[in-house]
């Protein structure tokens, strides 16, 4: 498993590119930091959660696991997002919060999550998420159900029945 800088960095340009300035990420990190805006602890949120499933994989590095491990939780509590998944791939864009992501799930790259999402397993199997998915605000996805690529799921849908036609818009 490589380092996780790479996904962290798209991630992080994900999170930042709304910010109205022509800074540098570095100066927008600052200034989301300084003024406490939600953009820098969804950013933290995502970067010690990738972290602490890297060092997770690894054996030792004991030290890591526990700064890293307490770090996402820090931030887990802050943003009300719980994020158990280890089977996400690059490009997770967190618009709004709160949001939970059950740990047997397996998603795609570039899943967009708008706000108030569960991506759960209700007792009956985890959801398999393919590439390119938007979640609309409210959202929900449960049980063992496949979704296709560039899926668009809108606000408030509760998805129940697997989507397998690639590029579908749901709303129920």
């Amino acid at each position: 498993m490589a380092m996780p800088k790479t996904k962290i960095n798209q991630e992080a340009n994900q999170v930042f590119t709304s910010f109205q300035t022509k800074d540098s990420l570095f100066i927008k990190k600052l200034i989301c930091r300084l003024f406490r805006n939600s953009r820098y602890y969804r950013y933290q949120l995502i970067k010690s959660f990738r972290y602490f499933n890297y060092y997770q994989s690894l054996s030792g590095h004991i030290l890591k696991k526990l700064y890293w491990g307490r770090k996402y939780g820090k931030y887990s509590l802050l943003t009300n997002c719980q994020i158990n998944c280890d089977n996400i791939g690059e490009g997770l864009y967190i618009e709004h919060t709160p949001i939970v992501i059950n740990m047997a799930s397996i998603i795609g790259n570039n899943l967009r999550l708008i706000g108030n999402n569960c991506i759960g397993g209700g007792g009956r199997g985890a959801p398999t998420i393919g590439n390119n998915v938007t979640l609309g605000y409210g959202a929900i996805i449960i049980g063992d159900v496949t979704i296709a690529d560039n899926v668009i799921i809108g606000a408030g849908a509760i998805v129940t029945k697997s989507i397998e036609e690639e590029g579908a818009i749901e709303w129920e």
